[in-house]
C-alpha cells in the first residue's frame, strides 16, 4: 500500500505549438506525416477544426506539463524506498493517468507540493496549484466511489494512495491531529480504510494488474508484522496494564488493547529496520487496522488516546527521509504533551526521547 487559486491558463498564441486533448495526448498541428515521413493531404486526414480541440482540451497550463514532468522525474521517487516500486510510480502511474483525468490531477497535485516544498520562494504559488488540482480531483473521484466498476477500481486505488500523501504533505493547520479532525477522522483515513470496498470489487483485476508488484510488496510487509522472535515494546505492555486499571469503560479498553496491539506489530518491524527500509505502508497499516472507536477517543482528546497516539508518532519519526512526512513527528508530540495531565504525560516520556523533542 498507497486531500485555491488556480492559476490562469497560458493564453494562446498563433504557433504551431501542439495542443492537448482531454487526456493529455499531444495533438499534432504541424503538417500530418505518414509513417514514411511523406506528407498526408488534408483530404486524407482532416484536421480537427479549433472549436473541436477547444472543446475537447482541459485547463492544462504550462506550469501544468512542468508539475507532470517534475512527478516522473523526481516526486515519484520519494514515495516509496523501494526501487522497482518507485519506478512503478514513476512509469505505470502515470501511463494509468492518460485514460482518468482525475488521476492526472492527482499525480500534479502532488509534484506542486513537493516543489512547494523545497522551492519556499514560490510557495504560494505551488501550494495553491495544488490545491487546485486536488479539488478538482476529489470532485471527479468521489462520486465514482459508489459507483466502482471494472474501468475505475484501480485508478481509484490509486487516487487514494496520493490522496494520502498530499493530506500529509500538505500545509499542516493549527492543532492538526494529522487522522482525525474536529468532526471524525480525517479524509485521508476516510478513503484509507474505505479502500477495501475497491479491492473486493474486483480483486483479480486490481491483484492481477499493473499495480501486482505494490501488493506483493505491501504483502511482505504485513507479514513482518507477524514475527515471532523480535520482542515486543516493553513500554507498550506497560502501557496496556496501565490503562487497563485506570479505564472503567470497556469499550475504551477495548479499543485502547486492540490499538496497542497493533502498534506492537509495527513496533517488530521499526525494530527490524536494519534488515530492511520502515516503509510508509509500515506506517499505514496502523490507521487501516484499528478500531472506529479509538478514533471517536482520540478526536476527544481521552488521555488514553493521546499516550498511546504519542508512540504512533514515534513511527513517523522513522520517515522523516520523505519530505511529505518531515517534521510530523514533533508536531503531534508537541500537541499531545500539551493536552497531557502531568500523570499522563509520564507515560510519553519514552517517546518524547526517541523523537528527540524537548518539552
Amino acid at each position: 500500500m498507497i486531500t485555491s487559486a488556480a492559476v490562469t491558463p497560458a493564453a494562446s498564441v498563433p504557433s504551431p505549438s501542439p495542443s492537448y486533448n482531454g487526456a493529455g495526448t499531444p495533438m499534432n498541428t504541424f503538417s500530418p506525416m505518414s509513417a514514411a515521413g511523406s506528407s498526408i493531404s488534408t483530404h486524407q486526414m482532416p484536421l480537427p477544426s479549433i472549436s473541436m480541440l477547444d472543446s475537447q482540451a482541459s485547463n492544462f497550463t504550462l506550469l501544468d506539463m512542468e508539475l507532470l514532468h517534475h512527478y516522473t522525474t523526481s516526486t515519484s521517487m520519494t514515495l516509496t524506498s523501494s526501487p522497482s516500486i518507485a519506478t512503478l510510480w514513476r512509469v505505470n502511474v502515470p501511463q494509468l493517468s492518460y485514460s482518468h483525468e482525475f488521476l492526472m490531477r492527482s499525480l500534479m497535485a502532488i509534484a506542486a507540493l513537493h516543489i512547494a516544498y523545497y522551492k519556499p520562494e514560490k510557495r504560494d504559488l505551488y501550494v495553491a496549484r495544488a490545491a487546485f488540482h486536488h479539488q478538482k480531483a476529489l470532485a471527479d473521484a468521489i462520486p465514482m466511489m459508489s459507483d466502482v466498476n471494472d474501468e475505475n477500481c484501480t485508478p481509484l486505488y490509486v487516487f487514494t494512495s496520493l490522496t494520502v500523501v498530499y493530506s500529509i504533505g500538505s500545509p499542516r493547520k493549527p492543532l492538526d491531529l494529522l487522522i482525525v479532525g474536529d468532526n471524525d477522522v480525517s479524509d485521508w483515513v476516510s478513503l484509507l480504510r474505505g479502500v477495501r470496498a475497491l479491492t473486493d470489487h474486483a480483486p483479480d483485476l486490481i491483484y492481477g494488474g499493473s499495480l501486482r508488484p505494490m501488493f506483493d510488496v505491501g504483502g511482505r510487509r504485513d507479514q513482518l508484522r507477524n514475527d515471532q522472535i523480535t520482542r515486543p515494546n516493553e513500554d507498550l505492555i506497560n502501557l496496556a496494564k496501565f490503562l487497563s486499571e485506570s479505564t472503567t469503560d470497556p469499550l475504551d479498553l477495548e479499543a485502547y488493547i486492540h490499538s496497542i496491539d497493533e502498534l506492537q506489530k509495527s513496533f517488530v518491524v521499526l525494530a527490524n529496520r536494519d534488515r530492511h527500509d520502515f516503509e510508509p505502508t509500515d506506517m499505514f497499516i496502523w490507521p487501516y487496522r484499528i478500531h472506529d472507536h479509538y478514533f471517536v477517543l482520540l478526536r476527544h482528546r481521552t488521555a488514553g488516546a493521546l499516550t498511546i497516539f504519542a508512540y504512533f508518532a514515534v513511527l513517523l519519526k522513522y520517515l522523516d527521509s520523505h519530505w511529505w512526512m518531515k517534521g510530523w513527528s514533533e508536531y503531534l508530540i508537541a500537541q499531545i504533551w500539551g493536552s497531557l495531565d502531568h500523570e499522563h504525560r509520564l507515560w510519553i516520556r519514552g517517546p518524547i526521547e526517541e523523537i528527540g523533542w524537548i518539552p
